[in-house]
């Protein structure tokens, strides 16, 4: 029979075969959003996505805007206004903030579905990307950089994907 210091190490030696195995392999570490924000075709997206949201978000301001001058306004008067009339306005107040918020949330989910139809095609060709380089620098795995806490710098393929990015972006078109 074992002794059970050493049937402990026994077993944590075989937790830890697979994963010294692993460690062996080539892995490497890419930053998505700075492919994005380096290349051209990413900077096009971006700034495209940038117009319609600036556009959009000033339309809301200066609804909300409005809004907030009549609540002002409102407030002003309330104090010599007939109750009926109090009660009314009021209720008209109520309505465009309701109508705001619907508005905002209508933004909010046409801004996602914009966000998606422009940027969908080009994470494809990344992805295609990551696993054609992978492929051929015999990367076993490549990981996102934000879900990592330390990566050696030798391991940063980013700047390799940007390139390899650009130029299947092209031939996308």
């Amino acid at each position: 029979m074992l002794h059970p210091i050493k049937s402990l190490l026994l077993a944590v030696a075989l937790i830890a075969m697979p994963l010294l195995a692993h460690a062996a392999d080539k892995i490497g570490v890419v930053d998505s959003q700075e492919v994005l924000a380096n290349s051209e075709t990413g900077k096009r997206a971006m700034n495209e996505l940038k117009a319609k949201f600036d556009a959009k978000q000033k339309e809301l301001s200066r609804q909300g805007e409005e809004i907030k001058k009549a609540q002002d306004e409102f407030n002003k008067k309330a104090g010599v206004m007939s109750a009926d009339a109090k009660q009314k306005e009021q209720a008209a107040l109520e309505a465009r903030m309701r109508k705001f918020i619907e508005d905002q949330n209508s933004a909010s989910q046409m801004m996602d579905q914009e966000r998606n139809r422009i940027l969908e095609p080009l994470m494809k060709v990344f992805d295609q990307v990551i696993a054609d380089y992978s492929k051929k620098q015999g990367y076993s795995m490549v990981i996102e950089r934000r879900a990592l806490l330390y990566t050696a710098s030798g391991a940063d393929i980013t700047a390799d994907i940007t390139k390899e990015f650009e130029a299947a972006a092209k031939r996308a078109k």
